[in-house]
């Protein structure tokens, strides 16, 4: 596997831990940047994403903000409650395969 999709992987699943979100990375604050408008999109607040995820009310609020990683999982759940294609949204991190 190519060591950038490795990487890309890795940052959404939060292998590297919590970290302050100053340290993130720019494709982190990206990818919580199209949740942000993917739920605007589908016309839903961040408790009723979370209810949608079966998670606690501040879950949606947490990842939105950077205090919570989310997992490859968590996201194509994410995906899946905002009507969103997982395999597009990863595309936009992946260097040729979308609009960066």
């Amino acid at each position: 596997m190519h060591p950038i999709k490795v990487h890309v992987i890795c940052l959404l699943c939060g292998v590297w831990g919590r970290r302050p979100r100053e340290a993130h990375r720019p494709e982190y604050d990206r990818l919580r940047e199209e949740l942000i408008a993917a739920r605007a999109r589908a016309g839903l607040s961040q408790r009723e994403l979370s209810k949608l995820l079966g998670r606690s009310p501040t879950f949606a609020s947490k990842v939105e903000r950077g205090e919570r990683h989310i997992d490859l999982i968590e996201l194509v759940d994410f995906a899946e409650a905002l009507n969103i294609d997982a395999v597009g949204l990863l595309k936009l991190f992946l260097p040729g395969a979308g609009s960066n």
